[in-house]
């Protein structure tokens, strides 16, 4: 099965999180203003307030002999649905993310546990004392909305796979805290209505597996879980995870067969004049083609994804800010100093030294020991940073304090208005410190040619095209071939109207797939092999000159490993820009330019399709040297890889021999002498050396003529 079909773009994920981070961050400021100002007592009645959903003799929000407070509808049942958006995420991540293999998954993973364990583990050793230490869970989760935020205002120099690996560890984190919850957050259980819930629950699997994909289906046996949860004693914000498990991730239509059904059903419509007679209303064909349509494309889409999609905007700009509004309030009344000695001291230390030590040691000690190894473009600069980006743990963090104190006679509302304190001021310190310190990291943007000259000091380009194309790993999986003929239909128009010969070359396939019909008309190529082009090399690369051929093909491979390794948002700025003589149908050698830029990536970010646009040279110079230059198409910047070379020194023979001299530690008296020239001489030339290796003194020189080869 080919799950990339209802696979949620990551971007989308990402920026879905930033912007409920944003709300999320104005409510809580709210909540905290209001916990402080004569509107508290207000703010108090109201989430105090019993909330009443009657259903004949069952009231819904009724629970172990009372009824539901605002607060406890919030905590126990909008985050319910919270937790189940969570489920569904951690379901897609495990079927086609980040958790999909152990080679994705396993340094996440592992990050995770190092991040959850040790902040338990110094919350213990600071706060040992019960009933405080009931809250040791607290700073174990990391808030996936702010630590995105923080990421979000450094801009595009953060590279995605850092948002990735943060998000994957985060999601982990969230099955740690999951996991947490249900063993060590229920009692009292019920087991009647334990026992009625796990039949639901196996009637929801058996409907998911019988191809059920009603979302109404789930939604209501759903609620009739999560009332059965919240009876048995087990917290009910478990049933959402569970819930979520069960629905189903497999679309009801194939997305090749609906392709086919969409067409023959818009064949089925009338013609553009047939339909001008009938301009206001469609006839009842219509409308049923029209509905086949629709119906063709809900059965599409999955009920993971459907409701995974459809959840994000509820959860994000309702459930979560409202928990935050009711959660978030912290009283400063008759808080002394003495107070933050207790939870709130140890909640902070665990969150912000607790999550750094965790999730950087245990992520760095697997990948010296070489069992793992460290995502595309990180570092450890970029890992400390946002292992102290792991440090904020609002919303998890903040449920668990409520957990852990709320239900405490006496001294739990005290122990909770620490714990809030440590959770707020530790998440703010560790999300600016994360911020500052990849600012700091980030903070100087590399020119393309910084780049480009570090990459090239230190990869090897003994390797083949075919060899670096085949290193891009795409799979038939990455790619989708309807996307290439809605680019082939394009380029055909542009055809049409431009007298430049384009082509595009297929890494997956490893061959040239189009050429433009102006090769013929340009360089008088023979139309046919233009149109049959099978193989790269086989007729368009024959042309090339001898002695331009070699030069190309090492300056593809440089600047093809070069971007290929960029960032994947990144891959597409830039262009080479060849210059190079090509034999027309005249067997004359004319100068060309050639400009190559991605075209498409493959639903990983891999580059998948070159397009290429070659013209006539206006500069028809006489040169055995190609031309090379890069440029950035989002900002215009340029460099050429020949600025990377060295340039050529010409010492004379005198100098040679003074130089070498210099390195047998001969004083300038010393080099008169044997040589039978004036002192005078010899500084001059002494002078004329340091000038030309652009050094400052005689052991400089002598280091750049070893590096130059001019001294062994």
């Amino acid at each position: 099965m080919d799950y990339n079909i209802f696979k949620s773009p990551l971007r989308h994920f990402i920026k879905a999180k930033i912007n409920g981070g944003a709300v999320l961050l104005f409510v809580a400021a709210a909540a905290m203003i209001i916990a402080n100002t004569p509107l508290r007592e207000a703010y108090d009645a109201f989430f105090a307030k019993e909330v009443i959903l009657q259903f004949g003799d069952i009231n819904l929000f009724h629970v172990h002999g009372g009824n539901m407070t605002f607060m406890s509808l919030i905590n126990d049942a909008l985050m319910a649905i919270f937790f189940f958006s969570v489920g569904l995420e951690i379901k897609r991540e495990i079927l086609v993310g980040e958790l999909s293999s152990p080679r994705k998954a396993l340094l996440p993973v592992v990050a995770a546990c190092g991040g959850m364990l040790v902040p338990i583990l110094i919350f213990s050793l600071i706060c040992p004392e019960s009933p405080a230490s009931r809250g040791a869970a607290i700073p174990m989760a990391t808030d996936i909305a702010f630590s995105l935020g923080v990421l979000s205002l450094l801009g595009k120099r953060i590279p995605l796979s850092l948002k990735i690996f943060l998000t994957t560890f985060a999601v982990v984190d969230d099955i740690g805290g999951i996991i947490v919850i249900g063993a060590f957050y229920s009692s009292n259980l019920i087991l009647e209505y334990l026992l009625w819930a796990l039949g639901i629950i196996f009637i929801l699997w058996i409907g998911g597996k019988a191809g059920i994909n009603s979302k109404l289906f789930y939604i209501f046996f759903g609620i009739v879980v999560w009332y059965l949860f919240l009876n048995s004693g087990i917290h009910p914000t478990i049933a959402g995870v569970i819930v979520a498990f069960t629905v189903p991730a497999r679309p009801k239509l194939n997305i090749y067969k609906y392709v086919g059904e969409i067409r023959a059903s818009l064949q089925k419509l009338p013609e553009t004049a047939d339909m001008a007679n009938n301009k206001y209303m469609l006839s009842n064909s219509e409308r049923a083609i029209l509905r086949h349509v629709e119906s063709a494309s809900d059965k599409v889409i999955s009920p993971l994804q459907s409701m995974d999609d459809n959840l994000h905007p509820l959860v994000n700009y309702m459930v979560m800010p409202l928990f935050a509004f009711a959660n978030a309030s912290i009283s400063f009344e008759h808080f002394t100093l003495a107070d933050i000695e207790g939870v709130t001291l140890s909640v902070f230390i665990a969150l912000v030294l607790g999550k750094l030590l965790g999730i950087f040691s245990f992520t760095w000690l697997a990948v010296k020991s070489k069992l793992l190894n460290m995502p595309e473009h990180m570092d450890a600069r970029s890992l400390l940073g946002v292992s102290m980006l792991g440090g904020i743990g609002f919303t998890v963090s903040l449920f668990i304090a409520n957990l852990s104190y709320a239900g405490l006679p006496d001294i739990g509302p005290t122990l909770l208005n620490q714990a809030k304190l440590g959770i707020i001021s530790g998440s703010v310190f560790a999300g600016l410190a994360g911020y500052l310190l990849l600012k700091h990291f980030y903070k100087n943007p590399r020119s393309i040619m910084q780049i480009f000259k570090q990459y090239n000091n230190m990869k090897s380009t003994n390797i083949t095209r075919e060899e670096m194309w085949a290193k891009q790993h795409l799979s038939i999986h990455d790619i989708d071939y309807a996307v290439w003929e809605r680019d082939k239909s394009m380029l055909h128009k542009m055809a049409r109207v431009s007298r430049n010969c384009t082509f595009v070359v297929d890494v997956y396939k490893n061959k040239y797939v189009y050429a433009s019909p102006h090769f013929a008309n340009l360089l008088g190529y023979d139309e046919d092999k233009i149109a049959t082009l099978e193989k790269q090399g086989d007729y368009l690369e024959s042309r090339f000159h001898p002695d331009d051929f070699d030069q190309l093909v090492d300056l593809q491979i440089k600047l093809g490993q070069f971007i290929y390794n960029l960032p994947v948002e990144q891959r597409n700025d830039y262009c080479n820009i060849y210059g190079f003589r090509v034999r027309n149908a005249k067997q004359q050698y004319v100068r060309v330019t050639n400009r190559l830029q991605v075209l498409e990536q493959g639903r990983a970010g891999k580059a998948w399709l070159i397009l290429g646009n070659m013209s006539i040279s206006p500069d028809q110079k006489n040169s055995e040297q190609v031309d090379c230059t890069v440029l950035n198409l989002r900002n215009g910047e340029l460099f050429s890889p020949a600025l990377l070379s060295s340039p050529t020194i010409h010492l004379t023979k005198r100098e040679t021999e003074i130089l070498y001299l210099i390195q047998k530690g001969l004083l300038s008296k010393e080099i008169a002498n044997k040589l039978q020239i004036s002192i005078h001489t010899v500084n001059i030339h002494r002078q004329n050396l340091l000038h030309k290796l652009e050094v400052q003194n005689s052991i400089e020189a002598i280091n750049k003529g070893i590096e130059l080869g001019l001294l062994k």
